[in-house]
């Protein structure tokens, strides 16, 4: 029998639906969702049999017979396929030896055709505002609501992410052209909608103020300014940023170029497209080595002016990490005002493997690399789970520590009576044996927890995948994750006296802005700075120059020992 041409779209841009020539069919149950969700998730990637059973039943995955999963292909196979059509050799769900996946040339996406019309009208909205209008439109009638919505599986929570901050994205270039092209009085009306649906996002203010000026409503766009002021300060603990300072300056100047263009987008954007990863550096600071509780720490020093002293995240290698010139770019910026110290955790990197990594010992570590640099006093920089470690050794050394920043971090990670905010165990477990089990390869969900920006970059997957490797082994993973577990350092928040910056992304999904917030809460005379974003990794995502520029600016306004290079 010939085949029957037929039109398959499946949209996840919202609960999951699918329609067959224009008809809306029912997929079955939750778990036949997931699945077809998660195919969707991995489009011309082939989805092993493990990674989908993990992604239907979690957990329980392991308690399912092979043969269940392979009843709800074939049931998802019966749906697409037409009846005595194609057949499972040309089928819309494809398998091989990797697995399953979906037939794209069959089968279309609507998150696919959602980025590429953003990224298109991204493309030309300087030149041609007007095509740029029309595809926003078409982008954003795609938009039906939370993406992945019935999904309960890591690497789908971080799409959510990246696709949400893609469609505020959207939303906001719409309004720029709007503006480009001239319909003022309507970009006035949805400036103040977008700014009333996300108060803290600075762009749409900026938006506001333009369009509030090229309809010669300056003292309007004044107001708009301080009314941003007043949100920022009171919502958040935050001043304007400087696009948004500079914007007011230019209303006041009455600046003609308020009338012509856009006078902020390219110079409030940083640069985000550094070189791909290389493979080698040709010069990297010296790799020095010290003795803590009998094993090895290694770091590294370089840059001048104050003591600035960071924990990683999780686990890292600071010889290969100079290798990224997203890591790279990031050490440029902070050598350049600081005297910046970096080490691998116990049991990570170029420090010692296989040891103790109990949350004592890797608080000394912290005290004897500064002790091996001859630091008095620093700022010290607590990033993800190595917040809570320079939490506990300010509380132990005030007179070492001259500041504290707090990026994308906790006081304690799992949920407790008086502590409704953390996660569950079962969740927290979950998450964790899910890193574990592909911990060095490209698919891990690492990646695309900790940096969604770059999930869809498979050269930075690929380099991602070694660092793993070379950063600590899966063991050493679950023995960092295990100790995690157990960390709780809130009753030392109250008695921190050191001047304190707590900084954290909206949109941060391995660490929540509820913690931040939490930690800001607790902390007295601690200064709280949310920024936007969802990538957990502070030296990544568009606005990352704003995250390492807000730190740097603290340890500016703090007394720190200042040092030169040695």
């Amino acid at each position: 029998m010939a085949d029957v041409e037929r039109t398959i779209e499946i949209g996840v841009l919202g609960p999951l639906v699918v329609r067959i020539d224009g008809v809306e069919v029912n997929v079955g149950g939750t778990r036949r969702i997931r699945l077809l969700d998660t195919l969707a998730l991995h489009g011309e990637r082939w989805c092993h049999p493990t990674t989908l059973a993990e992604a239907v039943w979690g957990e329980a995955a392991a308690d399912r017979a092979p043969a269940t999963l392979q009843s709800h292909i074939a049931h998802l196979r019966r749906l697409l396929d037409p009846p005595g059509g194609r057949g499972r050799e040309v089928s819309a769900i494809e398998s091989s030896d990797a697995g399953y996946r979906l037939a794209l040339h069959l089968v279309t996406v609507d998150t696919d055709r959602f980025v590429s019309l953003v990224e298109r009208s991204r493309a030309v909205i300087e030149a041609d505002p007007v095509t740029a209008r029309g595809s926003l439109d078409a982008a954003l009638a795609l938009w039906r609501g939370t993406p992945h919505a019935d999904s309960i599986d890591a690497a789908a929570i971080a799409d959510t992410t990246r696709l949400t901050e893609l469609w505020r994205d959207a939303v906001d270039l719409r309004l720029q052209a709007l503006i480009r092209t001239g319909d003022d009085p309507t970009a006035v009306a949805e400036a103040e909608r977008a700014v009333a649906d996300d108060p803290l996002r600075e762009r749409r203010w900026e938006l506001l103020m333009l369009s509030l000026v090229r309809t010669s409503r300056q003292a309007d766009a004044l107001r708009a300014f301080e009314r941003a002021r007043i949100t920022l300060l009171e919502r958040a603990g935050l001043t304007p940023g400087h696009a948004l300072r500079r914007l007011e300056r230019l209303v006041l100047d009455q600046s003609p170029s308020l009338l012509v263009t856009d006078p902020f987008a390219a110079a409030s954007a940083p640069d985000d497209t550094p070189r791909p990863p290389s493979g080698r550096v040709d010069v990297i600071p010296q790799i020095r080595f010290t003795r803590s509780s009998g094993v090895t720490i290694a770091y590294q020093t370089w840059g001048a002016g104050p003591w600035f002293v960071a924990t990683p995240p999780l686990a890292q290698n600071i010889e290969v990490a100079w290798e990224s010139p997203y890591w790279r770019r990031m050490f440029d910026m902070v050598g350049e005002r600081t005297r910046f110290v970096h080490f691998d955790k116990r049991g990570t990197g170029v420090s010692d493997r296989s040891v103790d990594m109990s949350f004592e010992r890797r608080i000394e570590d912290f005290g004897a690399v500064m002790d091996a640099c001859g630091i008095e006093s620093a700022v010290l920089c607590g990033i993800s789970e190595g917040g809570p470690l320079a939490i506990a050794f300010a509380a132990a050394h005030p007179e070492r520590v001259s500041g504290l920043v707090l990026y994308g971090t906790f006081a304690r990670l799992l949920r407790a009576d008086d502590h409704p905010i953390g996660l569950t165990p079962e969740a927290y477990r979950a998450t964790t044996s899910a890193w574990e089990r592909s911990w060095g390869t490209a698919h891990c969900p690492v990646i695309d927890l900790f940096s969604p920006s770059l999930a869809g970059d498979e050269e930075f997957r690929s380099w991602s995948a070694r660092y793993m490797r070379q950063s600590c082994s899966a063991g050493t993973l679950a023995a960092i994750d295990e100790a995690n577990g157990t960390v709780d350092v809130r009753d030392l928040l109250p008695g921190l006296r050191v001047p304190t910056l707590v900084l954290h992304r909206s949109g941060d999904r391995v660490s929540p802005v509820a913690w931040g917030r939490h930690l800001a809460d607790h902390i007295r005379g601690s200064r709280f700075v949310e920024l936007p974003g969802n990538d957990h990794l502070p030296w990544v995502g568009t606005n990352w120059a704003d995250v390492v520029g807000t730190a740097l600016d603290f340890v500016d306004s703090v007394d720190v020992p200042t040092n030169h290079p040695r």
